[in-house]
């Protein structure tokens, strides 16, 4: 799980991140987090990705950050995912 933010050089592949889900959750929350706990996004839109900046605009550095998902899915079993994702510039 990597991405690399503001890259206006490149193809516009791979600018932000979002899970990839082939249904539409009733209910969704996704927040990211630094290493320090920090919030640097947060949304309840399933579409909408964290596209690398935070609270200022500014892109955050480059390195690891943790994400927490929790939705329910189709069936209606409410779920939570964490993991990590990578900024790479």
């Amino acid at each position: 799980n990597a991405f690399t933010p503001g890259n206006p050089g490149s193809s516009g592949i791979n600018h932000e991140f979002k899970p990839l889900m082939d249904f539409s959750p009733e209910k969704y929350l996704m927040v990211v987090v630094d290493r320090g706990g920090r919030q640097m996004f947060d949304t309840t839109i399933p579409e909408q990705g964290w596209d690398g900046t935070f609270n200022n605009g500014n892109y955050v550095r480059e390195g690891v950050y943790v994400y927490y998902i929790q939705y329910t899915d189709h069936t209606g079993i409410f779920k939570t995912l964490t993991g990590n994702v990578t900024v790479l510039y």
